[in-house]
């Protein structure tokens, strides 16, 4: 038997890997994020904004494309914990403005397009992917 809870949130942790400071480093980790659940034709709006978006980037689309995750995750995104930097945690603000890449930090970008990954795969993954490919991030 399937037990089912009526949630309005869920929880993943969202690994992150980006260049260094010095030749061939990467720095890896991962934060653990809060979501809102949406419904499946929301998922689907989202993943056919994507794929259009991504289908033939030129630099009018990237932006467009770097818009729109943002966007999504303003909508989706709750909570955001985990992040540090050599100070300690930052503040929950600054956690979330850097999972949203709106951070000076440097992979605040990559925290961005790892956390729409997360969030998308994890409907994905729900359909047992058998509708359509990831869209390209």
């Amino acid at each position: 038997m399937l037990k089912i809870s009526r949630t309005e949130t869920f929880q993943t942790d969202v690994p992150v890997s980006f260049p260094g400071d010095k030749p061939g480093q990467k720095i890896e980790g991962t934060f653990k994020a809060t979501w809102k659940h949406i419904p499946k034709d929301r998922y689907v709006e989202i993943l056919k904004q994507m794929q259009s978006l991504a289908e033939e980037p030129t630099r009018v689309d990237v932006e467009a494309l770097v818009k729109f995750k943002a966007e999504v995750l303003e909508d989706v995104l709750l909570t955001v914990e985990g992040i540090a930097d050599a100070d300690g945690p930052l503040m929950p603000d600054e956690q979330r403005s850097f999972a949203l890449g709106e951070s000076h930090l440097k992979g605040s970008l990559d925290a961005m397009n790892a956390a729409v990954g997360c969030f998308m795969d994890c409907y994905s993954l729900a359909a047992g992917k058998t509708s359509r490919p990831s869209p390209k991030r």
